[in-house]
């Protein structure tokens, strides 16, 4: 977007001469900024400019390249709140979480789950971990069940199930 200043100036241009001077513009960026906006209506939104000075007969004006960001910095809100609950579930010492592929390997757990489990950040780390290895046998057409619960709608019911250690103990 121009400039209202501008339009006169630019209105006198050929339109590869607006080309022209846009493109060398979007290349030399000298100024970008982000700030909130407030609309007509009242309703405000967030904005990221990027100016640059351009040389319009003879005068030298402001093209600003205008997107309004709202949405992107609301998703990046949400996404920093949704880490840090994350985050905090991870520490609890008392709820184990657990991650793992659409294959069942282990990608991640707390320490909560390992000890669960009865397995060491060791074996996690090696890919040694999955839910075969701590499953047993009589649960496993349940788990496979979930995960298809999980590839079929992204969700998963609760549901309990044991799970063996490796001294053997559920």
């Amino acid at each position: 977007q121009l400039c209202a200043m501008c339009i006169q100036d630019i209105n006198q241009l050929t339109p590869d001469e607006i080309a022209a001077e846009r493109q060398r513009a979007a290349a030399e960026v000298r100024n970008y900024f982000v700030f909130p906006h407030r609309l007509a209506d009242g309703s405000v939104r967030t904005v990221e400019v990027y100016s640059t000075p351009v040389l319009i007969g003879g005068n030298t004006r402001l093209y600003s390249i205008i997107h309004d960001i709202t949405e992107r910095k609301q998703a990046e809100r949400r996404l920093a709140e949704s880490e840090e609950r994350l985050r905090k579930a991870f520490q609890i010492e008392t709820v184990g979480v657990l991650f793992f592929d659409m294959e069942g390997n282990f990608l991640d757990a707390n320490d909560a789950f390992l000890r669960m489990i009865g397995y060491d950040r060791e074996v996690l780390k090696r890919g040694q971990l999955n839910s075969a290895r701590v499953t047993l046998p009589e649960w496993m057409p349940r788990t496979r069940q979930a995960f298809q619960e999980v590839k079929e709608t992204g969700r998963l019911s609760s549901y309990e199930k044991q799970l063996v250690r490796p001294d053997g103990t559920h």
